[in-house]
């Protein structure tokens, strides 16, 4: 799939930040309206039609602070060269795509796989211990040499970050 143009990216970044409408309902806007970009620029008779979009709600999404915070989060993404994989993009998790409140954008950096047919989740506590991390490099050494597998984590301080850290260091995929 070719990358989108910066307007449609703006625009599915926007949608994820707009009060009380998460996965679900985003998903029922795009069935009705196509894409981001036609949400927001569809007038507000229009929005007020679709089932479940209260006054607040639709006016919600001509809130300027909504696409400030676009903004800058398109300015953060382009400063650190993050990819943004949209739900219905082929790389999106099909895993997670199954659940029916998955984000609607992902935010990754790299090349893993994230629809590895193996992926190992890490997860442990925020304030982790040397016996925390010695466990947790040989879970990792254990795993070195498998094909199509990565690891996973709830990306929190401690033993989920040390997973991380610890998997590139040893040369296995992390995401």
């Amino acid at each position: 799939m070719l990358p989108v143009d910066k307007e449609t990216l703006f625009y599915r970044i926007a949608l994820t930040f707009v009060k009380d409408i998460g996965p679900r309902r985003a998903r029922a806007l795009l069935e009705r309206l196509g894409d981001a970009p036609a949400i927001f620029k569809a007038p507000l008779k229009e929005l007020k039609k679709i089932d479940g979009l209260t006054e607040t709600r639709v006016k919600a999404f001509k809130d300027a602070e909504v696409l400030a915070r676009a903004e800058d989060e398109l300015k953060y993404i382009e400063k650190h060269n993050l990819q943004v994989l949209w739900i219905d993009e082929e790389a999106y998790p099909q895993r997670l795509k199954n659940c029916t409140d998955a984000p609607m954008l992902l935010y990754y950096n790299g090349n893993a796989d994230l629809n590895a047919q193996k992926i190992v989740a890490v997860i442990g506590t925020r304030k982790s211990t040397d016996y925390g991390h010695r466990i947790t490099e040989e879970l990792l050494n254990g795993l070195k040499g498998l094909e199509n597998m990565i690891i996973s984590s709830g990306l929190a301080h401690g033993i989920d970050a040390y997973a991380h850290k610890y998997s590139l260091q040893v040369g296995l995929p992390t995401a």
